[in-house]
């Protein structure tokens, strides 16, 4: 009987030293936490990459004193500190409070009795467009303090302002995408990083990081940069979405199916869109639509690629008039010289495909400049050399009329 009550009292009572002391330090913040002035409500990062916040309480202080170093902010540095010291806080994760976001660039440790991180002030944002998403990406960001490297360089014929400062951002799944000679724009500035810290593991295991430390050099600002929106090369690619098949009127309960291109510098690219509606229309992934309403309503549908949208209205009437349209697909603006391009063009008649196989007449470029060839409704033009003048194609079938031009460009 006696051994049964000492191996209940070991499992079930007895404590650790060091988890005693835990548990004191734990009441003892306890009994102190909402007496204290350091008492704040923040929020917190729900998990690292995710930027969504939730509320929490903490005690909030400063970290150490800058009065002999004026480059630095003391107001920038703070430690946050948990009620329950058991709490676990990686680096990297974000928090919310005094109007600004702030990066954790130390972490909780068990060594300590208290539960606390440090926070660093994002003083900036970096932006930069996506490319497989077309989405404008903003990071709440650290520009260090120091400003190095300040003498000019010459690139080639041209010399230029240098300076490099490192950016610290959030290892997330849009970071971790970043290639070197990434360009961004701080306050009208350019910089691209030039070197990259992704090797500061958590825990010794082989994963993203979660806190990047880049090396930014100044960079040469360019035509294509938005200055005002601080977003590198924002005009070098320009993502279009194009809705093709969009009937004018139909009635309630019609259903159809719209195709949607996405052109990057007048260039079909194969990208998926996302398909929206407003309650006069419901619409699935595949394009598939049907109408739902009352003559006078107007059926909105959106297809959406990042940050990149086309909408088209499709009026709900009572009974419709006949609808003819010549619809080119995939949608071809140029040609490269030496380069071939093929497309369909089909007659839709109220967003019916039919079977009649159009016909075309040529004008403009010169007839020596390219080949163009039809087999049915598909056709193939091969751009022999460039031409200054535009290809002007006018294709026609059973009342409708397609009029297009195609550039034939030179290779580079």
């Amino acid at each position: 009987m006696a051994l049964t009550f000492f191996e209940n009292f070991i499992d079930n009572v007895a404590q650790a030293p060091a988890d005693r002391e835990l548990d004191a330090v734990n009441a003892y913040v306890d009994s102190q936490w909402h007496d204290s002035t350091l008492w704040h409500k923040v929020e917190q990062e729900t998990y690292i990459g995710s930027f969504k916040f939730e509320c929490i309480e903490v005690w909030l202080n400063t970290v150490s004193d800058f009065t002999n170093n004026i480059i630095k902010n003391a107001s920038d540095f703070r430690r946050l500190m948990f009620k329950d010291n058991r709490t676990e806080v990686e680096r990297g994760r974000y928090y919310k409070f005094h109007k600004n976001y702030w990066l954790v660039y130390e972490d909780t440790t068990e060594e300590h009795p208290y539960a606390e991180v440090l926070v660093r002030r994002c003083n900036n944002v970096a932006k930069w467009i996506d490319y497989e998403t077309g989405r404008i990406i903003e990071q709440p960001c650290v520009l260090e303090y120091d400003l190095s490297a300040t003498n000019p360089k010459v690139d080639k014929d041209i010399i230029t302002q240098n300076s490099s400062l490192t950016l610290v951002l959030q290892g997330n799944e849009y970071t971790h995408r970043l290639k070197p000679n990434q360009r961004f724009i701080f306050n009208g500035v350019a910089y691209k990083y030039i070197a990259i810290n992704n090797y500061m593991q958590n825990n010794y295991v082989d994963e993203g990081v979660h806190l990047l430390w880049l090396d930014i050099d100044r960079d040469i600002e360019k035509p294509t940069d938005d200055l005002i929106n601080n977003i590198a090369d924002r005009f070098e690619y320009n993502f279009v979405v194009d809705i093709q098949g969009a009937p004018i009127e139909r009635t309630d309960g019609f259903s159809g199916q719209l195709v949607a291109n996405v052109m990057l510098n007048g260039e079909k690219i194969d990208k998926s869109v996302v398909w929206s509606s407003n309650k006069f229309a419901t619409i699935d992934q595949d394009g598939n639509y049907t109408l739902k309403g009352d003559a006078g309503d107007v059926a909105q549908i959106t297809a959406t690629f990042g940050s990149f949208s086309h909408t088209v209205n499709i009026d709900i009437v009572d009974f419709v008039v006949a609808q003819t349209d010549l619809i080119m697909s995939p949608f071809v603006n140029f040609v490269r010289e030496g380069e071939t391009a093929e497309f369909d063009v089909w007659l839709y008649t109220n967003g019916i495909k039919q079977e009649d196989v159009p016909t075309y007449t040529v004008s403009g470029a010169p007839s020596g400049n390219y080949i163009l060839t039809q087999n049915d409704n598909h056709f193939t033009l091969t751009n022999l050399r460039c031409s200054g003048k535009p290809l002007d194609i006018v294709f026609s079938a059973d009342g409708g009329t397609l009029e297009h031009s195609i550039r034939l460009t030179a290779l580079y």
